[in-house]
């Protein structure tokens, strides 16, 4: 169980230290102590009772915040991870719905009944006990959570996604299968919101291959990640590709940075592409690049690739995989609509998945639970919401079924187009969307980031030729709306809403 995955990496002689936040580092054994420290403090709090205690983790991006997860675990508890950024209000709807027993925080007052650990006034701890270990061990033991993410809905409403010790471990087992060249790579860095699960993704790793582990400060300051990149030598990196674009391009316009130690390097969280692949492999030529997919509801991921070493083919299909299903979950397609003709290798539709990583459900919401899952036979499949082509055993994104529209009578993938207009070699950035007109159709509105300089006449119009060269007439969007910088949400995916909002503004 985790409590085995957390000794054996505190029991590592891979490298001296363990954590690693923007002021210092810790020893293997300066991270037990503080770990034995707040699981000491936790014990105190909740004496000997058998079930599991629930924690919320309201912390500064340091190495507190690590521990604390540590020692949730380390005495056979699960936690939430929360924000010192949130809003008020938003920190508070989460802690009425959680409701936990405990939460660590330096802050003094937070609006819940919930008893506080503050790990900054914790002194040297007391001897762990053998029937404290003991009591731990029979926890550890016992089915139950490893953490509760809440995470928005396409309504915005927060659901508390429920995760198992069973299948947090079982993606652990996968990693420690599938990336054997994590084997090479020593540090880790977490650069994304620990609201966001490729944080999880970044533990898992860590406890597959006994990386260190070293968290940024702020998951917007490109500058201070590659700050730490380079200090510590990290060598490998988990970020979505805006993070990545973003990051990348600053340190190759620097000739103070290198970034040719980085020996992994993995995206997930949106849509990678070729560009960025190309770009990640100039700069750190010796990375091993996999694309990674999977909802939060499925313990962090199910579908990964390298893509580096198919960069030809990639190229050459401008289309870059998703992934490839994990060997021991069950993942299928469902059709949306019949299918007629097409390549008899080539399926298309929802992607449905059923296994170890399934998430428990949601926080008090039988409701939207029972409607996130479906069976087929004896298996429970969870419903992604996403729609993909099945290649030869590859899976590509296509969209959000949410997102395939239909215009004029026509279902319409906004990928299709999506990847046209990224073909023009002055386009960075693009995302095409459907609003709702006046009369209740679908207009397709695009919109793009452009390097301008290399335009020899108006992008928009340039743009709006190659469209009508190379699509259908219902599939030629309405307006093509030129961008400065695409708005993101704290996961760094396209803040679609706000989108939304711009195209609806006139002029």
């Amino acid at each position: 169980m985790i409590a085995q995955y957390l000794e054996a990496l505190l029991s590592s002689q891979k490298t001296e230290y363990l954590l690693g936040d923007s002021t210092g580092t810790l020893t293997r054994q300066e991270t037990r102590r503080l770990i034995d420290s707040i699981s000491l403090r936790v014990d105190e709090l909740t004496g000997t009772t058998d079930r599991q205690i629930s924690i919320a983790i309201h912390l500064p991006r340091n190495n507190y915040y690590l521990a604390s997860i540590f020692a949730t675990w380390n005495t056979g508890n699960f936690y939430t991870p929360l924000n010192v950024d949130w809003p008020e209000h938003h920190l508070n709807s989460i802690l009425g719905k959680l409701k936990p027993d405990i939460v660590i925080s330096m802050a003094a007052t937070l609006n819940c009944t919930a008893q506080l650990i503050n790990p900054c006034e914790i002194l040297e701890p007391k001897e762990v006990t053998t029937s404290i270990k003991n009591r731990w061990f029979v926890k550890n033991q016992s089915p139950g959570l490893a953490y509760i993410i809440f995470t928005s809905g396409s309504t915005g409403d927060q659901k508390g996604v429920m995760i198992s010790k069973k299948a947090f471990c079982s993606y652990v087992d996968w990693a420690k299968r599938n990336f054997a060249n994590l084997s090479e790579c020593t540090k880790l860095l977490i650069n994304g919101e620990m609201t966001f699960d490729i944080s999880l993704a970044d533990i898992a790793f860590s406890f597959s291959h006994d990386l260190e582990i070293h968290i940024s400060p702020q998951p917007s300051n490109i500058f201070m990640h590659l700050k730490l990149i380079q200090d510590r030598k990290i060598d490998s990196l988990y970020a979505v590709p805006s993070t990545l674009n973003h990051m990348f391009k600053w340190a190759n316009s620097r000739k103070d940075i290198d970034l040719t130690h980085i020996k992994q390097i993995c995206s997930g969280g949106d849509l990678l592409t070729v560009d960025i692949i190309q770009m990640l492999k100039c700069t750190s030529p010796a990375a091993a690049i996999y694309n990674m997919y999977g909802p939060t509801e499925l313990t962090m991921n199910c579908l990964s690739i390298r893509v580096d070493d198919i960069l030809p083919q990639i190229i050459s299909e401008n289309a870059v995989p998703t992934g490839i299903a994990f060997p021991h979950l069950d993942i299928r397609l469902i059709p949306i609509e019949v299918q007629m003709g097409g390549p008899s290798d080539e399926i298309s539709g929802e992607l449905i998945v059923a296994g170890e990583q399934l998430m428990e459900g949601y926080l008090n919401d039988s409701k939207t639970t029972a409607g996130s899952f479906m069976w087929n036979g004896h298996k429970k499949f969870y419903k992604t919401g996403d729609y993909f082509t099945r290649k030869n055993g590859i899976f590509y994104f296509n969209e959000r079924t949410d997102h395939l529209v239909k215009v004029k009578g026509y279902r319409i993938n906004l990928s299709d187009i999506t990847n046209l207009i990224s073909k023009e070699s002055f386009v960075e950035e693009v995302r095409v969307i459907a609003i709702e007109g006046q009369m209740g159709e679908h207009q397709l509105v695009a919109f793009v980031r452009c390097v301008i300089s290399e335009v020899d006449l108006d992008p928009m119009a340039r743009l709006g030729l190659a469209c009508q060269k190379a699509l259908p007439t219902y599939m030629i969007p309405s307006r093509f709306i030129l961008i400065d910088q695409f708005p993101y949400g704290d996961t760094g995916k396209h803040n679609l809403a706000q989108l939304k909002l711009i195209a609806k503004t006139p002029g």
